[in-house]
């Protein structure tokens, strides 16, 4: 027979052996080997043959009851012949199921035992499948004796086990089936069941309060997400459009004050239109409404104020800015003539003067500087030196720090009436390799020098008009008509100034045996702190300090004063700088962390994706989740934000839904907006979406990741066998099996000069000329070819730079 692999095959098996057995006390062993089915029929009656609809001869029948009577065994009376044979016939049916190898059917020894022991197995597994909510009687052996073990070796569970299944019960019989199946499946630890339910209990709550609030039925995560960007554009909107009402106000009161004197207005018209008009006290004299009309809010200093202002005139407003090193005694005549005043300072760097005068009678208000585009590292040095909460550091994505120390071999001896070694050589030349070098190769970045002594300011200017007068290819980056033009300033011309690069020179040398001078100039001096802050207030993108000396070479405890302090630290802190990350997670929050995000960082961790919660700089902001791809190992594209504690506590909506986002972009990053109701709702399909997100942006960044319409057309098989295209070298993988666009005439651009002796216009009709032969080339193949039509051998990265910058710019056109 058949090897049995269930209790319920044995049943059945022993079953099937119990009717041979019944068959056997009444046939002999060879009815099984004769054709029951036909002594069925010949043993009927004609009413039953007409219903089976089956027929058969009369010898036929007659022969085949005699057959089955010789088959009863000796001495046993059959009464119902016909349904002995039905049963033999049923038996038979199930015998050679069990026994495909056919035969007499044998009884083993000890059937009967045997089926007692089955009986009391069975009903032991009767009463044990309802508590293990299995059905024991169909497990396999091997599935149902590793359970028995479980069980024998489990004495703890085995106990608790018909009240933990009444309580399964219950909960089904509460509609929680596919509940206690996810558990199930998932195998949760006990310490997560509660949390677990907890969540499906608010899951059903936020279900059944969308399904009965039409306005939360409404929005989706997708739909959120448009719904807030569409605010953001109308909110941009908005605020360009402010300017459009002021000027139409300004527009009305000009025409009423011309309206109301014709005359005058012709006469102030007159003057003005002038060769040599009036100086503007006397105008204003004589034509003060029409002046005030044209011109209502002016940009003046205090001493120009009290130059044309009348003494008893009253100014509306008087907004003052800038006032960190000016005497409160140069703003009698402002204050004096004020209704109000408003006064931009910042305290902490300095309180003498007019600043701290102001402070100690005026109210304070805090302004948000999130808006200011500040380099995240110099953001995060000002917030650990005195403007934590005032200044945030916005992170930008993975990059090597910005902030870096040149330092240079610098030795001299005070000039005459000095306590310091002011400018030396090595450090001046060392800036002008810098700033060079940032002209070809950033040349679309602005820059500025800033020095902390006038001396030194003025050599490196000096040096760089003499490179640039006899560098035409570097000329533009320098001209004065740029939006962001190039300058060089000493320390007190930093106010107010902004560019994309900063190069601060430190200006200061070592002596002829390796000491400085701990006397630093005006960062030494009281307005030191100000003067030095407002130079790192102007770095938007990159900081290089330049200096002869480390914070090594200072005792910090000779430096009085607080500007030099700051110095001391900024050397220190550049110097530190790649012993830490540039940012990274924080695993120190003390807060509990946000269970919905941890979920979502979880699933998309899942999905394939590098996810780094909490991403930022310590003492700046920090980004919920940060998502990159395994395949860009050190990269991070996507920034989720989410509508947290920080979120709902800010009350202003512009901050929320507008500034937030678009700081983040500013800095490089692709934001995802992730709604606390859709990732409660759907978690998945909003893992999905910043999947799709991160694969948006990178095939953005490759885009030659895709087939061009060139390359798909140029199938193998598909090319013409009649062309033949013979070069005296391969063609490259974008070029074989397709001809050059013949070229115009090439550039009169000499071969052979140095680099510096080709402008840019020069650089740009060449690479012009060699694209206009239609081929595709890799960005190395141009510049190889460049370099060739220039006759270039020199290596180096800086020449380079300038030739790939000529390639880019023609892409970008052609774009």
């Amino acid at each position: 027979m058949s090897q049995t692999t269930t209790v319920a095959e044995l049943r059945e098996q022993l079953e099937m052996l119990q009717g041979v057995r019944e068959a056997l006390d009444i046939f002999s062993p060879q009815i099984f080997e004769s054709s029951a089915a036909q002594m069925v029929i010949a043993t009927a009656t004609k009413q039953w043959r007409e219903e089976h609809d089956v027929t058969m001869r009369g010898s036929t029948r007659r022969r085949l009851r005699k057959q089955a009577r010789d088959m009863v065994r000796p001495g046993r009376q059959v009464d119902d012949l016909h349904g002995a044979l039905i049963h033999v016939q049923r038996q038979a049916v199930i015998w050679r199921r069990h026994c495909p190898g056919g035969g007499w059917p044998r009884l083993p020894r000890g059937l009967a035992a045997t089926e007692s022991l089955l009986g009391d197995v069975i009903g032991e597994l009767d009463e044990l499948s309802p508590v293990l909510q299995k059905d024991l009687l169909h497990e396999s052996f091997d599935t149902l004796l590793g359970l028995m073990r479980d069980l024998a070796t489990d004495v703890d569970g085995l106990a608790s086990l018909p009240s933990r299944t009444d309580i399964t019960a219950r909960v089904r019989e509460l509609g929680g089936q596919e509940l206690l199946e996810d558990f199930i499946t998932r195998r949760l630890e006990r310490d997560q069941v509660r949390t677990e339910v907890e969540l499906a209990w608010w899951a059903s709550l936020l279900e059944h309060m969308i399904t009965t609030d039409s306005l939360l039925a409404r929005y989706s995560g997708v739909e959120l997400g448009e719904l807030a960007e569409r605010f953001r554009e109308l909110d941009r909107q908005q605020v360009e459009s402010l300017v459009g009402p002021v000027r139409r106000a300004i527009g009305r009161r000009l025409q009423r004050v011309v309206t109301a004197d014709k005359e005058a207005a012709r006469n102030y018209y007159r003057e003005l239109a002038a060769a040599h008009p009036d100086n503007l006290r006397s105008l204003m004299g004589r034509y003060r409404d029409l002046t005030q009309a044209l011109r209502p809010a002016w940009v003046l200093t205090p001493a120009q104020i009290s130059q044309l202002a009348d003494p008893d005139e009253q100014l509306d407003l008087v907004v003052l800015d800038g006032l960190h090193r000016t005497p409160t005694a140069h703003l009698l005549g402002v204050l004096a003539r004020a209704k109000q005043i408003v006064v931009f300072a910042d305290p902490r760097r300095h309180r003498d003067g007019a600043i701290g005068d102001l402070a100690d009678i005026l109210p304070h208000r805090d302004l948000p500087t999130d808006r200011g585009d500040r380099e995240e590292h110099v953001a995060a040095f000002l917030a650990a030196h005195g403007y934590d909460g005032l200044v945030d550091s916005i992170p930008a994505p993975p990059s090597r720090s910005t902030m870096r120390l040149e330092v240079v071999d610098g030795f001299g001896m005070p000039a005459l009436g000095s306590a310091a070694v002011e400018s030396v050589q090595r450090e001046v030349d060392r800036v002008v390799d810098l700033v060079v070098d940032h002209a070809l190769t950033h040349p679309q970045r602005s820059l500025a020098v800033i020095t902390l002594n006038e001396r030194h300011a003025a050599r490196v200017g000096e040096a760089i008009r003499d490179i640039v007068a006899t560098s035409p290819a570097i000329a533009d980056f320098f001209a004065a008509d740029r939006p962001e033009p190039f300058v060089v300033t000493d320390i007190a011309g930093a106010q107010g100034l902004a560019r994309d690069a900063i190069i601060l020179s430190v200006g200061y040398g070592k002596t002829p045996h390796g000491r400085v001078l701990h006397r630093l100039g005006k960062i030494s001096g009281p307005d030191g702190l100000s003067l030095l802050v407002d130079a790192l207030d102007a770095v938007r993108r990159e900081l290089i300090v330049v200096s002869c000396f480390t914070h090594a070479d200072l005792d910090r405890g000779r430096l009085r004063a607080p500007g030099a302090e700051l110095l001391y630290d900024l050397l220190a802190h550049i110097a530190h700088a790649d012993d830490t990350p540039a940012a990274a997670g924080d695993d120190s929050h003390d807060a509990a962390p946000d269970r919905l995000l941890v979920d979502l960082a979880d699933r998309l961790w899942r999905l394939g994706l590098t996810v780094v919660p909490r991403y930022g700089l310590p003492g700046g902001v920090r980004i919920p989740l940060a998502i990159g791809h395994p395949d860009h190992p050190g990269e991070l594209f996507v920034a989720v934000v989410s509508d947290d504690d920080a979120y709902m506590a800010e009350p202003s909506i512009r901050v929320r839904e507008r500034h937030r986002i678009e700081r983040l972009r500013q800095r490089g990053w692709a934001v995802y907006q992730a709604f606390s109701t859709s990732v409660f709702l759907d978690p998945q399909a909003e893992a999905q979406r910043i999947v799709d997100l991160v694969i948006e942006v990178l095939t953005a960044k490759q885009p030659g990741s895709a087939p061009a319409a060139a390359e798909l057309d140029d199938q193998p098989g598909q090319s013409d066998p009649a062309v033949e295209v013979t070069t005296g070298k391969e063609p490259s993988k974008d070029t074989a099996g397709r001809e050059p666009h013949p070229r115009g005439p090439r550039p009169d651009v000499q071969a052979g000069l140095p680099l510096t002796a080709y402008s840019d216009d020069q650089l740009d009709d060449l690479v012009a000329w060699i694209a206009s032969d239609r081929l595709e080339r890799s960005e190395a193949d141009f510049l190889a070819e460049l370099r060739s039509e220039l006759d270039v051998t020199r290596r180096g990265a800086q020449i380079d730079a300038v030739l790939l910058t000529a390639i880019q710019r023609r892409d970008t056109t052609d774009d």
